[in-house]
């Protein structure tokens, strides 16, 4: 039985380019650590979701959803 984190983190993505590589960073570097994040690509056409998909590694906290469209 998994218990609810303390925050929820909603980001919406559209073509953020290293804005977004550094709010995922941040968010990787808090001492902080009950948290999920969860990331919504509203159909980027550069590589900013590919990027922070990468920069969290696979931590469980991060779920991410291509939406394909605004």
């Amino acid at each position: 039985d998994m218990a609810m984190p303390a925050a929820s983190i909603l980001i919406v993505n559209y073509n953020a380019g290293p804005h977004l590589a550094r709010c995922i960073a941040a968010l990787l570097a808090q001492d902080f650590a009950d948290f999920e994040v969860l990331l919504l690509d509203n159909g980027s056409a550069d590589t900013s979701f590919a990027q922070a998909q990468d920069i969290a590694g696979g931590d469980a906290r991060f779920y991410f959803e291509a939406a394909g469209a605004n």
